[in-house]
């Protein structure tokens, strides 16, 4: 059974809380990165600060600042949402196979029988596949119900995703 992807959020608790970790790291390394540009250019105006001219405030000069440099502003708030859609692309190789372990187990727990589980071509906790497939075949026999493993080349093949920033091969 093919297993298409629908729906970017497959777990919102694992997938928001690493939405939001993104979002603050970003954040906070843009904050730094901002202030301590700030201070490169206010020391370098001090070093090369004509006596004769009068002193700006630093109100002023961060005004200035931002009024020179809001471009990296901008370019945060461009970049920030197709690096955070691209992270939820990526988590949802390895929160999406877990998802469908945890339905599988679900149905187990309901004394059914189940057919082994194959994964998309890059879905990440492929280490688990083999020991989860064994564990799938050993209930069907106690339950009277032979099962025959998928080869390991056996895998899904991925819908085409249109936007793949992150991969690797």
């Amino acid at each position: 059974m093919k297993h298409l992807r629908r729906k970017l959020l497959v777990d919102r608790a694992f997938q928001g809380r690493l939405l939001l970790r993104l979002c603050c790291y970003w954040a906070i390394y843009h904050l730094a990165l901002w202030h301590l540009l700030f201070l490169f250019t206010v020391g370098g105006a001090l070093l090369s600060h004509d006596p004769t001219a009068p002193m700006k405030t630093w109100g002023t000069q961060y005004r200035d600042f931002f009024a020179s440099h809001v471009s990296i502003i901008v370019c945060f708030l461009v970049m920030l949402p197709i690096l955070g859609r691209d992270l939820l692309k990526f988590s949802h190789r390895f929160v999406g196979p877990f998802v469908r372990f945890r339905n599988t187990l679900q149905i187990m727990l309901d004394g059914q029988v189940v057919q082994p589980i194959r994964l998309r071509k890059h879905d990440l906790p492929s280490e688990f596949l083999p020991v989860f497939n064994e564990f799938i075949v050993k209930w069907n026999e106690r339950l009277g119900h032979k099962t025959e493993l998928p080869a390991e080349t056996d895998v899904e093949a991925d819908e085409p995703d249109s936007l793949e920033l992150v991969e690797s091969r």
